[in-house]
């Protein structure tokens, strides 16, 4: 997003892009619908809420209508889509990225930690909003060296990378996150749409993610981070100090004492990981078909029941139920 110059203007034009691609798709599949035809709530209120909970991504776009429009279908004399199918689709897409992650852990095809990592950012989000219930606090800025912490909660949708090189009001420049459209909303969490809304340094999540640096930094060699500003230093970087002290407030630096990450179950491929953590996530009442499976990851059918099937089934990970007559359910 940061290509368009700017967190603000970079939404804007998602906005657009989110609006094009489901008007096109429109054409294509339905040509002789209209927006109205389908549609009852304005086109600002649902492309607003789609685009925050997507930034983009075509898959979840399709998840939120497809959901959406089913929910439609409870509704013996209005069928079209208005905000209560929207924000009911955002909340089952949303599920779905959540299940792939929680399951994930429970698996252990993730580190633990990634959960330590998830419920400390997030209670500093709902803290920052019970201090100031009427502002904003959906954002967070975190210094460009510890991008690599937050890389699973964005590969699981729920954090999304938004800019690099975001300024702060007290200085310094950082990459900038927003937490999930629709975990916002279950919190009551109101969504920053202005800069002046996340640049404050309150929103400096640095302090909270210092706490996870032993899991991160390089283990052959020594680092150090100032316990004022949390500025990580590699050991070369400070070598010719008796007395390692912070370049940017004079302070003494402590050495960050490594831990090795928690051991993983099985050596999988992303997508592989995500089907198992969903699946692993499902009571037989929650059990879902494989294009259910595959709508969610982002993988092909034939990868779930093929691998699902000889695979993990084999191997007591997960269990398949015939329903329907022909079709087959996955759950844990």
């Amino acid at each position: 997003m940061e290509r368009y110059g700017g967190a603000v203007a970079a939404m804007k034009k998602m906005q657009e892009f989110v609006e094009r691609l489901i008007v096109k798709r429109l054409q294509i599949f339905c040509p002789e619908l209209n927006y109205s035809d389908i549609f009852k709530a304005s086109s600002a209120q649902i492309f607003y809420r789609i685009t925050r909970e997507t930034i983009g991504v075509s898959r979840t776009i399709g998840i939120i209508l497809q959901n959406a429009f089913v929910q439609t279908q409870a509704n013996q004399t209005d069928n079209k889509i208005g905000l209560a199918e929207i924000n009911y689709g955002i909340s089952s897409a949303r599920k779905t990225y959540q299940k792939q992650f929680q399951g994930s852990v429970r698996k252990k095809l993730i580190p633990g930690f990634y959960m330590d990592l998830w419920n400390a950012v997030l209670e500093k989000a709902i803290a920052e909003k019970n201090k100031f219930p009427d502002r904003a606090a959906s954002h967070l800025m975190i210094d460009p060296i510890r991008k690599e912490y937050l890389n699973i909660l964005c590969e699981n949708f729920l954090l999304h990378f938004l800019s690099e090189n975001v300024a702060s009001k007290h200085g310094g420049n950082y990459n900038l996150y927003s937490f999930d459209f629709d975990i916002c909303s279950e919190y009551n969490i109101k969504y920053a749409d202005e800069k002046d809304e996340y640049t404050p340094i309150r929103f400096v999540y640095d302090t909270i993610l210092s706490k996870f640096d032993p899991y991160f930094t390089k283990d052959k060699s020594k680092s150090y981070r100032c316990p004022r500003c949390n500025k990580i230093y590699e050991e070369n970087d400070v070598i010719k100090q008796k007395v390692k002290r912070c370049y940017d407030d004079d302070e003494k630096l402590i050495e960050i004492i490594h831990m090795d990450s928690p051991r993983t179950e099985g050596n999988y491929a992303e997508v592989e990981i995500k089907i198992l953590g969903l699946i692993s996530y499902l009571s037989k009442e929650e059990a879902m078909s494989a294009r259910e499976i595959a709508d969610g990851v982002g993988c092909t059918i034939q990868k779930v029941s093929v691998w699902g099937s000889m695979v993990l089934a084999k191997k007591g990970f997960i269990n398949i139920q015939k329903k329907e007559g022909k079709n087959y359910y996955y759950s844990a």
